[in-house]
């Protein structure tokens, strides 16, 4: 028996999330929107210290060549890409032929704050781990007025 999910012609304000909103009471969502870009993202946490910023990047399945980290203008560029290739072949002619190719992007703004020349990244296990030294602040004068003549 095939059940099949109808929906109406007619424009909602509230559309498929006022009855989502009711399942979440009851039982958790499944969310499996190919569509939504955070789930198709790998993990990142940024953590904040008092002389760096710390950024844990999950990046399974890449090896270490096929990362590029770069900081420009002020934005943190953590790009990503594997090609894989594998081929099978049997003494009775079937051949098996497949390919796996995965990219991954982040861009994070860090401003003019950061000390470029000493961002360190290390990776292991599927982790890519990056430190971000802060620059020495110098702390803000005090707003001055300006008298007009």
């Amino acid at each position: 028996m095939n059940i099949k999910k109808s929906h109406s012609t007619m424009p909602s304000l509230f559309g498929n999330d006022f009855n989502n909103m009711f399942q979440g009471f009851f039982r958790p969502m499944v969310h499996s929107n190919i569509w939504d870009t955070k789930s198709l993202l790998p993990a990142v946490d940024i953590e904040e210290k008092d002389q760096f910023y710390l950024i844990m990047a999950d990046l399974p399945g890449f090896d270490k060549n096929d990362i590029n980290v770069s900081f420009n203008g002020g934005r943190l560029t953590i790009q990503a890409e594997h090609q894989e290739k594998s081929e099978d072949k049997s003494s009775d002619g079937y051949m098996l032929k497949e390919r796996h190719y995965g990219s991954y992007v982040r861009e994070f703004n860090f401003g003019s704050h950061i000390d470029a020349n000493e961002i360190s990244a290390k990776y292991e296990n599927g982790v890519l781990e990056l430190m971000v030294p802060k620059l020495e602040q110098t702390p803000e004068e005090p707003a001055r007025r300006i008298n007009i003549h």
